[in-house]
């Protein structure tokens, strides 16, 4: 949405320390709010917060549905279950959001009144997401909009062949939310890291050929260095794990892991 000329993109992510001035912007500073529904999405408390404001002012939005999200029983979202169906974390009472409020607010975003797109599993990586944007482009209104001042430049979606020299990046192919973080963090330093890695950066999950043995060991020794966003599978994933190996096994290569919260280190 931020390479689209005319669109101006908030991303909630970047400001989570401040969750009255996010709320505020989610109640008049928007045109339309995007909801990424994943397996964990409602029941994280600042979009339980964010869905809450905008069912109870404007009503503009859009859901995302992906394979991971499956809607949860009306019983949990019961004005006296639902506090317990949230995370632990943040009272949203603090904020003016009552437990009635975010009931009825989930249950409006799993309902047939709100406007819902599917992620299939047609395309491979960030491929998926245009696919997505396309449909939303459709749905949203041309009016009000303005050029985007942080529209830049991106990599290729669709690489064939991994380039010498780029910054590899590494996230669990067939999981969107570790795509989209992907995603998400090459789009935000690739201002950066353009100007040392000439090359740019190559997402693995984007390749038309799953790389695997020696084709992915070369594409790991080739590159400038390499990024391993770790999510719920990633030590479960050959792929990943073979990435890893071959990058700690060079000692001249920079090697950066970039968690997610769902990822959890094995125990004993």
């Amino acid at each position: 949405l931020i390479q689209r000329p005319r669109r101006t993109v908030f991303i909630d992510s970047d400001n989570l320390t401040n969750l009255d001035e996010l709320f505020d912007v989610i109640r008049c500073r928007v045109g339309r709010v995007i909801v990424y529904l994943t397996s964990e999405t409602l029941k994280r408390p600042w979009c339980a917060g964010e869905i809450t404001v905008t069912f109870c002012t404007h009503k503009r939005l859009t859901a995302i549905r992906t394979p991971s999200f499956s809607a949860p029983t009306s019983d949990l979202l019961q004005p006296d279950k639902v506090a317990q169906y949230l995370a632990v974390g943040t009272n949203l009472a603090e904020y003016g959001i009552t437990t009635g409020a975010i009931s009825a607010a989930l249950q409006w975003i799993t309902s047939k009144e709100v406007a819902m797109i599917a992620l299939w599993d047609v395309e491979v990586g960030r491929s998926r997401f245009r696919k997505i944007v396309d449909e939303l482009e459709m749905t949203m209104p041309q009016q009000s909009l303005r050029p985007s001042k942080t529209m830049m430049s991106v990599p290729s979606m669709r690489a064939s062949k991994v380039k010498k020299g780029v910054l590899l990046l590494s996230s669990l192919a067939g999981h969107d939310e570790a795509t989209a973080a992907a995603g998400i963090l090459a789009q935000k330093i690739w201002a950066g890291v353009s100007e040392f890695v000439a090359a740019g950066i190559c997402m693995l999950v984007d390749m038309q050929e799953h790389l695997e043995g020696r084709a992915l060991r070369m594409a790991v020794v080739r590159s400038h260095g390499v990024v391993v966003m770790l999510s719920s599978g990633s030590l479960q994933s050959k792929e990943q794990l073979q990435v890893i190996s071959y990058a700690m096994g060079l000692e001249t290569l920079t090697v950066i892991p970039v968690t997610m919260p769902c990822f959890r280190f094995p125990t004993d």
